[in-house]
């Protein structure tokens, strides 16, 4: 599994700390899979891909994962509600 940039500049805005991504399938084993990834073919054949998304209530954190590429896309806290996320980044 490989996290992508934007991942690992949520995961240290959010959560807090460095992270790899041994720590990462460790969360994902711990965690409920509230949505399967899936690809799909819509209107023209256009592809689209769903995201695997996975909840973790012992740590309240939700991770995007893309499986068909292994890459983490993004971690979710609650610093994310009600924008404190984007408060705390961009203070204005």
């Amino acid at each position: 599994m490989r996290l992508s940039k934007h991942f690992v500049e949520n995961w240290a805005l959010r959560v807090g700390g460095e992270v790899s991504p041994e720590a990462v399938e460790r969360v994902m084993a711990e965690s409920i899979l509230v949505q399967p990834a899936r690809d799909f073919r819509i209107a023209h054949g256009q592809r689209y891909r769903r995201l695997a998304i996975y909840w973790n209530p012992d740590r309240d954190l939700i991770l995007k994962v893309d499986h068909a590429r292994e890459v983490a896309v993004t971690v979710l806290s609650p610093m994310c509600r009600r924008g404190r996320a984007r408060t705390q980044a961009n203070p204005r």
